[in-house]
């Protein structure tokens, strides 16, 4: 189902989705946090979310003047209370998120046949990764896949 709607008022009842897919979108949402708030309400219990957005290193991401956020491997970190960042951070008490899946994804083209290699060593180590070597190897793209948690798991 596709809808063309306000991010922050999405026109879907409660808990009305398994999965959602956000392809190249959340970078062009002004207030992320009310967005994710409404994807939450709309998804049911333990639904997927599978995000795709320009990493902040991609010209991809810095290059287009409708994008309001450059992303990291650790922004929905904020929204999952398991992590350092939940914990200390956390945005919206209310809602929470599991990340189950968070990857950087670089170009493979053949004149780029360094980013096989550097892919592996990104994904094993992001945080060392975007700190260090971010900017001398750009990714391309993040991808996320988050679930979202509406009870307790026991």
């Amino acid at each position: 189902m596709n809808a063309l709607a306000d991010a922050s008022k999405l026109p879907f009842k409660d808990d009305s989705f398994d999965s959602v897919f956000l392809s190249h979108i959340v970078e062009h949402i002004l207030d992320l946090v009310s967005f994710m708030k409404e994807v939450w309400r709309v998804c049911k219990n333990h639904a997927t979310i599978y995000i795709w957005t320009p990493h902040f290193t991609s010209h991809r991401s810095y290059g287009n003047p409708t994008h309001f956020h450059y992303l990291s491997s650790q922004f929905f970190d904020h929204f999952d209370r398991r992590t350092w960042q939940g914990k200390d951070f956390w945005v919206q008490p209310e809602i929470d998120f599991e990340i189950r899946t968070k990857q950087l994804r670089f170009n493979k083209d053949k004149r780029w046949f360094w980013n096989r290699i550097i892919e592996k060593i990104a994904n094993k180590y992001l945080v060392p990764y975007e700190a260090v070597l971010a900017w001398i190897f750009p990714a391309n793209e993040l991808y996320f896949e988050l679930e979202a948690i509406k009870e307790q798991k026991r």
